[in-house]
């Protein structure tokens, strides 16, 4: 009889390992790009496929992931992650620059994270030397835009130019002395100022000289004695205006709010792989978009330029100072995390 048992045994083992043999490998790789927009679901039959994961990342951006299986193989790390970590770019929108002496605009707010959605696993064990990585977190939400530059402000208006009133005088010159060559001090803004060229000047004050020196001269009718251009001020110019003040800053726009993180849902007999490490889960919900930073402000306008001196118009007074520059706009508020996904046991 013991003949006739060892022979029963061979034979069994030689079923289980034609049993063993016709089991199917099925790389994840390829059943993972069957899915849709919707979602991704992986159908296998138990009892004759094995479903293989041999390392890579696999990124469902957002959509669920149902896997139906029998036994389940990790030869490599492998990772199934919602979202790429980092790798969004921003879109908000910029604030414009300000017109001359506007303000800047606001930033525009941060997009909002997407929620991650569910990753669903029926299995009857879990082999191999690698791990199951599923990162099901939400979204991280978009940074803010950043507010606009002020506008500079516009210059500021010239200064009034001295106004004077001119009359012709046919005065003699002993009588016009006084204005012409005062002798004690010099000639102040209200005295009276010949408006004739510095050659025609100098002129007139070496005929001048020439005849305090040669009297019977004074009364000689010389066509010059009869052209004099005397000139009062009546209004005194001025400096240059400030100029205007620049525009403020945008402020930055709010950070998107992170995504709600997804949930990780598995059956009892794969309970000891999680135990173990050998499927680790996170199911955190997104950072929040960074806030937008805020506009610089527009510098002041440059001063207007000062009125013109005097009569005779030879020399300006001061440029006017420049204008205050604007103030800066305000940061933008960051976004809040997303709420977290849960991880729990589905009880068939």
């Amino acid at each position: 009889m013991r003949p006739l048992l060892h022979l029963g045994a061979v034979a069994a083992a030689i079923i289980a390992s034609k049993a063993a043999l016709a089991e199917t490998a099925v790389p994840f790789e390829q059943v993972f790009n069957l899915g849709n927009d919707q979602g991704i679901r992986i159908e296998l039959d138990p009892s004759d496929d094995v479903l293989v994961f041999n390392g890579g990342t696999y990124i469902l951006w957002g959509r669920n992931l149902e896997i139906h299986a029998g036994r389940i193989q990790v030869n490599a790390d492998t990772i199934i992650q919602a979202f790429p970590r980092g790798s969004l770019s921003d879109l908000a929108r910029d604030g414009a620059p300000g017109a001359p002496g506007a303000n800047g605009g606001n930033g525009g707010p941060g997009y909002p994270g997407i929620a991650a959605g569910t990753v669903l696993i029926r299995g009857t064990s879990v082999e191999g030397s690698g791990r199951l990585i599923i990162l099901n977190d939400g979204m991280d939400g978009g940074a803010g835009g950043n507010g606009g530059p002020g506008g500079p402000g516009v210059a500021g208006g010239p200064g009034a130019d001295t106004q004077c009133k001119c009359e012709t005088s046919s005065c003699a010159v002993s009588s016009c002395l006084g204005s012409i060559l005062p002798e004690t001090q010099a000639a102040k803004v209200e005295d009276p100022v010949i408006a004739q060229s510095i050659s025609g000047y100098l002129k007139l004050m070496q005929d001048a000289r020439i005849l305090q020196s040669q009297p019977g001269r004074e009364g000689q009718t010389q066509s010059w004695l009869h052209s004099f251009q005397i000139c009062t001020p009546t209004a005194t110019g001025s400096n240059g205006e400030k100029g205007a003040k620049g525009g403020n800053g945008g402020n930055g726009g709010a950070g998107g709010n992170g995504g709600t993180g997804g949930n990780v849902a598995y059956v009892p007999a794969l309970q000891s792989a999680l135990d173990r490490g050998q499927i680790v889960t996170s199911v955190s919900g997104g950072v929040g978009g960074k806030s937008g930073k805020p506009g610089a402000p527009g510098e002041g306008g440059p001063g207007g330029a000062g009125g013109m001196k005097g009569c005779q118009q030879q020399s300006r007074f001061e440029i006017g100072p420049k204008g205050d520059s604007g103030g800066a706009g305000k940061a933008g508020t960051p976004g809040t995390n997303g709420k977290p996904g849960q991880v729990y046991v589905i009880q068939d």
